[in-house]
């Protein structure tokens, strides 16, 4: 924890691009809207340099079900829209309600992936081997920028993250903080509570906030739940007492401060364009697509080819357009062969 007052980090210094998107298909019940990414699409396109573009091998059809996430939902709805302008048979069925709700579903035996905001339990991954009989790949699809935001009249400076403890741990102790006071922050303020305010528990996003702010706690703290971020930022803006954390792909929030963060290094770090570039700002997390192969590897025509596009530079670009960093070459092969994949398609 850092208690000197904090005058302003100067904003993210982002690139504004507006990326005016499409609609998606009426069927998949998504609509697109602008975004206004953290990282340009210049400066992220330079990092795929190394990628191919996504070359059909084959021509398929059917249907593919994607259940989960919401923070994925939109970027589901343009892979939906690029894919299915070179497989037109071919329809994404996306039903995005928060990570928790993808996990009852994926045991089902239809071409269906989850989308998860956080990674699998050790037993929930052996859960569904079980379940469906054969072996779960957890794919790293994407990664999000974090932020943690406050009022904009707390003074807090920033917050340390580390696997050894909470982010909103006590100064000197190993509990997490009741009041602001506990984190070192001054009166008027630090007599008050430190109100945590996150998503609904069906959002992957709630349990990694729990993990990241209250730890081992996190059952024994109370945390007020918005339905949506929009909704959330608007709270913590209206509380001086509240905190909370939210994904930046869509820019900086208004209204709220976002707070910068120490990682290793113990070097308060901003979430600019550079730093999350650099992988130096800390609370950068991981998005997933949990997908059954039956076998060593996956065979399956149309999630073979669905797949290639999304680990594809055209399938990273499309992330780029919902405003989330892209894998580097060597994510995207690891990600191969967790599929089985050896070859360089």
């Amino acid at each position: 924890m850092f208690s000197n007052p904090i005058r302003g980090f100067g904003g993210f210094g982002l690139m504004i691009l507006h990326l005016l998107l499409t609609p998606c298909n009426a069927d998949e019940g998504v609509e697109l809207s602008p975004v206004v990414p953290v990282v340009s699409v210049v400066a992220s396109s330079e990092a795929m340099l190394d990628l191919d573009y996504y070359t059909p091998q084959q021509e398929v059809e059917g249907d593919v079900f994607l259940f989960g996430s919401q923070t994925l939902q939109q970027v589901a709805a343009i892979w939906s829209d690029s894919f299915r302008e070179l497989h037109p048979k071919v329809t994404l069925n996306i039903d995005c309600q928060g990570s928790e709700t993808a996990l009852p579903v994926i045991p089902d035996q239809r071409l269906l992936m989850g989308l998860m905001s956080r990674p699998l339990t050790s037993q929930e991954h052996a859960d569904l081997e079980e379940k469906r009989g054969c072996r779960i790949a957890e794919l790293v699809i994407c990664h999000d920028a974090m932020g943690i935001i406050v009022h904009k009249s707390n003074p807090v400076q920033g917050f340390s993250d580390s696997a050894e403890s909470a982010i909103l741990t006590k100064m000197g102790a190993t509990d997490i903080a009741s009041k602001w006071s506990e984190l070192n922050v001054a009166d008027p303020l630090g007599s008050q509570p430190v109100n945590v305010l996150g998503p609904k528990k069906t959002s992957g996003t709630r349990r990694y906030l729990e993990n990241r702010f209250l730890g081992a706690e996190a059952d024994q703290r109370s945390v007020k739940e918005f339905s949506t971020r929009d909704e959330l930022i608007q709270a913590v803006a209206q509380d001086p007492t509240s905190i909370s954390l939210v994904s930046l792909s869509h820019g900086e929030p208004g209204d709220v401060r976002v707070v910068p963060v120490a990682g290793a290094d113990g070097v308060l770090t901003s979430p600019t364009e550079a730093n999350l570039q650099s992988s130096r700002y800390p609370l950068i997390r991981p998005l997933y697509l949990v997908v059954a192969v039956n076998g060593e590897r996956l065979e399956d025509p149309l999630l073979r080819e669905l797949l290639s596009y999304i680990l594809s530079r055209s399938g990273q670009e499309d992330v780029i357009k919902d405003g989330f960093l892209p894998l580097t070459r060597a994510e995207v092969v690891a990600q191969e062969e967790k599929l089985g994949w050896s070859e360089v398609r």
